[in-house]
């Protein structure tokens, strides 16, 4: 990569954005370049990825050699490095990834992955800290229905909720748990934040709920993440998500009126 690569690539704020430290000047900038550079969005992916891969291990679960294994494959980066001359932007970020996928798997050659619900609390706190872009900002339904639709092979329902305080902000493809899924994102006038995930799969391979709730013939499991609340159900093929903060009941309310029997 040349010199000029480099600073068209904010390659360093990319952790810095993951992990909450960059101030808003620099997030706003660097979600300007995310959204015409699609390369240093797999980047972020890929970094996201890697984190949330680290989040979900156990100590228990580390091979016993795994500090070795990591301190090796580092050192081999570096002479590569020093022998080329070059600073391979790509090849850090997917070292970055391949050294949580190593540090997830353990003796059985098991891997431990990220539940839904999980991957959803993590998306609703990136998207939350502003560290999440958006592929399309639109308060059209319509508009984001259809971006959504060229990517995806479910056909997605997107709801205006402004008449319950949240107002649309626009969408993306953004996976659940390894799955490739939608992302539809609202906030209200005081900044709260409520996010729709929708992705092919079953309700029943979600882990134990906190509390189910019945409206309408359909069944709602809860859990929540620390202040997040999380709401899973089923429309045919595809689950459907909601995350919010704040009161379980009027999290509650929002599903109900977005939830369709089918």
């Amino acid at each position: 990569m040349t010199v000029g690569d480099e600073a068209r690539h904010p390659t360093e704020r990319l952790q810095d954005a993951l992990d909450g430290r960059l101030d808003p000047v620099a997030l706003a900038e660097l979600n300007t370049h995310l959204s015409s550079c699609a390369s240093c969005r797999r980047e972020l992916e890929a970094l996201r990825w890697a984190k949330e891969k680290a989040a979900s291990l156990k100590s228990s679960d580390e091979p016993a050699d795994l500090d070795a294994r990591l301190r090796t494959a580092l050192d081999g980066e570096d002479r590569a490095r020093a022998s080329s001359g070059a600073r391979s932007r790509r090849l850090i970020s997917w070292l970055a990834a391949a050294a949580a996928l190593a540090a997830a798997v353990w003796i059985g050659g098991r891997l431990r992955t990220v539940s839904a619900p999980d991957s959803v609390a993590s998306t609703y706190r990136a998207y939350g800290s502003r560290a999440l872009p958006l592929e399309i900002a639109s308060g059209e339904p319509v508009e984001i229905e259809r971006h959504l639709a060229r990517a995806l092979p479910f056909p997605t329902r997107v709801f205006d909720l402004g008449m319950m305080g949240f107002f649309l902000e626009g969408g993306r493809v953004r996976e659940v748990a390894g799955r490739e899924g939608a992302l539809i994102a609202y906030r209200a006038a005081d900044g709260r934040v409520l996010l729709c995930q929708m992705y092919e799969g079953s309700v029943s391979d979600l882990p134990a709920p906190v509390e189910r709730r019945t409206n309408e013939g359909i069944t709602f499991q809860i859990y929540r993440d620390g202040e997040v609340n999380l709401i899973f159900w089923q429309e045919g093929g595809v689950v459907c998500v909601l995350a919010a903060d704040g009161d379980l009941e009027a999290a509650l309310q929002l599903a109900f009126a977005k939830a369709v029997k089918v």
